[in-house]
């Protein structure tokens, strides 16, 4: 029998229990997080030549993994590969981050409502015990935080492997990096993080109950919500590093 983890945003069977394969190197990892939290915080502007040479030098690693991450910003839009040219940072700004939310909720409700009936419910019902522990813990530091940003990566990852449409899941995947820059960049701004976990616990619930449409309209709203907490941290961030006036005012 094949249990499941979770390794770098990804659902990877395992046989036995035993030692998982991660679907992105680690290297590649690194350099995708850095690029995308260089962009989002502004250091980053459109136009700007992403030189693999270059990249593989600054973060000290071979020129493989950095050519497979400007490859992955591409597929979500991030990069445009020119001829004779190479990879550039298209134009990026609230906007973008805005588009990007839109088509993720497109993507996650639909997976959600395919999910509704298909997922154990046990499954369910374990998900829905450990975000209440953690919504009720008197803890709330830093290995708290890193603990809901793993049930929340273990949440979406598990409806999106669940919902029985491969192309769908691999979709949903492309965004997980970008997804994850942006909760470190905005942490739990307003008592963010308490709010996902009750907006986690309303998609859940739904799914135990076996309500399809509820879920998936409750997935829309989350992640709408979260788009909005994203965007609003991209201005923040942009305005501190002083490019209020070339960026936010271009979207």
């Amino acid at each position: 029998m094949q249990s499941i983890v979770i390794v770098y945003n990804s659902l990877i069977p395992m046989k036995n229990g035993h030692d998982s394969v991660e679907l992105f190197s680690p290297a590649r990892a690194k350099v995708t997080r850095n690029l995308l939290n260089e962009v989002f915080l502004g250091r980053l502007h459109s136009g700007q030549r992403l030189i693999e040479t270059d990249l593989a030098q600054r973060f000290g690693i071979s020129r493989t993994p950095v050519r497979e991450s400007l490859g992955e910003l591409a597929s979500v839009g991030l990069v445009a590969m020119k001829p004779n040219c190479g990879a550039v940072l298209r134009e990026f700004g609230p906007v973008q981050v805005r588009e990007i939310y839109q088509v993720r909720a497109v993507l996650e409700a639909e997976a959600t409502r395919l999910a509704c009936g298909r997922l154990p419910a046990t499954m369910v019902a374990d998900m829905m015990d450990e975000l209440l522990d953690l919504l009720n813990s008197p803890v709330t530091g830093k290995s708290w935080a890193a603990k809901i940003w793993k049930s929340d990566c273990a949440m979406h990852e598990t409806i999106g492997q669940g919902c029985g449409n491969t192309r769908l899941a691999e979709e949903i995947r492309r965004y997980g990096n970008f997804v994850q820059v942006i909760r470190e960049t905005v942490g739990n701004r307003d008592r963010a993080q308490e709010a996902a976990i009750r907006e986690h616990l309303e998609i859940l619930q739904a799914l135990k109950d076996g309500e399809s449409d509820t879920a998936a309209a409750a997935m829309r709203k989350h992640i709408a919500i979260a788009g909005d907490a994203a965007v609003a941290a991209m201005e923040r961030s942009f305005k501190r590093a002083g490019n209020s006036s070339r960026t936010i005012l271009k979207s």
